[in-house]
């Protein structure tokens, strides 16, 4: 899953240590199986603590206190560029099909 937090690009596959899973427990009261659904509803604990994540692993200075100030609307989820070009080549194809019918 690729993010942004204001003007960096951050990339997340859903991995994690046992430390960053107890942390999500504690912070977003949630397990790492629900994760992913949090993220999609887009709970405000879960969307934190994968701020918080994605900045860490960047190894920049943050603080769980810091995150909690962010504005939540800085945090974008990007579209899969995998999945974008697999989109590309369904409307070619799509587009290919709809030829002069005569």
């Amino acid at each position: 899953m690729r993010c942004r937090i204001g003007d960096n690009e951050y990339d997340f596959d859903f991995r994690m240590t046992v430390a960053e899973a107890i942390f999500l427990q504690e912070k977003a009261f949630c397990t790492v199986l629900e994760f992913g659904p949090a993220l999609q509803k887009a709970d405000a604990r879960a969307l934190a603590v994968l701020m918080y994540m994605l900045k860490k692993r960047n190894k920049e200075v943050v603080k769980w206190d810091d995150i909690l100030k962010m504005d939540v609307f800085s945090l974008q989820m990007l579209p899969d560029p995998e999945q974008a070009d697999a989109g590309d080549d369904v409307e070619d194809e799509v587009a290919e099909s709809a030829g002069d019918p005569t």
